[in-house]
């Protein structure tokens, strides 16, 4: 029986589309280095939760991911029209359907701090991310397939649990 090789797509907002143009440049390896999964990198300038979800849905279709790892909800915190525990929501809903859709396992990447947010004062912006970050803990509690992703090192990565779980 041939092997799985998963494919892993890390989906979200400007950060994730510098990450992946460092590669491209050779400043990382290609593929991370991983050789157990082919990844695959989606970031959108200023992307938003309804914005991302708009423009990724082709390519989802397309790419068929078995694990996302998404890094988005940073710039909906700039609009203080919309209310924490709506956002927690809409990435929470967004989750889902890329579960449901796709089978994928979904880490949701905790929303990182930002010196200088635009529109906002940093510590405005700070009270908001911890409550969506918590909102969002607490929804995704039950889920099997889908979990939050804490942000205390950039390398405690999901990516080994999730291939054994695949492969398993």
């Amino acid at each position: 029986m041939a092997s799985i090789k998963p494919r892993v797509l890390v989906l979200g907002h400007s950060f994730i589309r510098r990450l992946f143009e460092a590669v491209d440049s050779g400043k990382f390896a290609e593929n991370f280095g991983l050789k157990q999964c082919q990844i695959s990198g989606r970031g959108y300038g200023g992307g938003t939760v309804r914005g991302v979800r708009s423009s990724c849905r082709h390519y989802l279709e397309q790419f068929q991911p078995h694990i996302v790892i998404l890094q988005i909800r940073g710039n909906d915190l700039c609009d203080s029209k919309l209310s924490a525990d709506s956002l927690a929501y809409d990435i929470y809903n967004f989750a889902l359907e890329m579960s449901n859709n796709f089978g994928a396992l979904v880490y949701v990447c905790e929303i990182f701090p930002r010196l200088r947010p635009r529109g906002m004062a940093p510590h405005l912006y700070e009270v908001r991310r911890k409550n969506v970050n918590k909102g969002l803990t607490v929804l995704l509690l039950a889920q099997e397939r889908v979990s939050i992703w804490p942000h205390k090192r950039i390398f405690n990565s999901p990516l080994q649990h999730s291939y054994m779980m695949l492969v398993t």
